[in-house]
């Protein structure tokens, strides 16, 4: 999704703006944790301070995870912002995520943290946010594209479909690690098969982020 609202013509995009901080903040062990603590801001105020500002361009899409919001963030500087939830079944980001991080914990996936913010952004602004199911937006990227924009109040652009591979200079210092397919990717692909190869500690994993979900996909365009 950062690929397809970075191809337009009137967008800024932010990577994870919260990453360095959530790193240093919770002591959690990432790939390449020094790394992207040393490159970017880790104090969560000047970090705030710079997610509110308006963009040049008119538009500024930020791409966070859930579980970079911690419980100690204050979160009032979200009233200035549309929102917008993408969400995928718990049994594909388990089966995407343990390729690239081993001994995945049900917090790692941020499905619980998700509804807490999700809840929080009801409260703040009196509006749900717009959730997009990801396997119900590949089935039809231009319908749902053109959906989340005119829910947002946006001009969609035709240029949001397509794009050069290759690595941004938007992107986190992380893209070594995890946008390989994401680099090598030109547009949208359809929606892989349900994975069902899990082990009982996996099992378990997917039955505690599962009621999130279903929360959730209820509410999706």
């Amino acid at each position: 999704m950062m690929r397809s609202w970075g191809s337009r013509s009137d967008t800024t995009v932010i990577d994870e703006p919260f990453y360095a901080y959530y790193l240093k903040e919770t002591g959690i062990q990432h790939p390449m944790k020094d790394a992207i603590i040393d490159r970017y801001e880790t104090n969560v105020d000047a970090v705030i301070k710079m997610v509110s500002e308006q963009p040049a361009t008119g538009i500024g899409y930020q791409k966070h995870i859930t579980t970079h919001i911690t419980e100690t963030m204050p979160l009032d500087w979200l009233s200035s912002m549309q929102h917008a939830f993408l969400i995928r079944h718990p049994k594909q980001v388990l089966k995407s995520y343990s390729k690239k991080r081993a001994d995945v914990r049900a917090s790692d996936l941020g499905y619980e943290q998700q509804q807490v913010v999700f809840d929080a952004i009801v409260n703040i602004t009196g509006r749900h946010p717009v959730v997009i199911d990801s396997d119900r937006f590949l089935q039809n990227p231009k319908g749902q594209l053109n959906l989340v924009c005119d829910t947002l109040g946006i001009d969609f652009e035709q240029a949001m479909l397509r794009w050069d591979p290759g690595k941004r200079t938007t992107d986190g210092l992380w893209e070594a690690h995890w946008y390989d397919a994401v680099k090598r990717s030109t547009g949208f692909q359809k929606a892989t098969p349900m994975a069902t190869d899990f082990n009982d500690r996996e099992q378990d994993v997917i039955s505690q982020c599962l009621p999130y979900y279903k929360r959730l996909v209820d509410l999706a365009i």
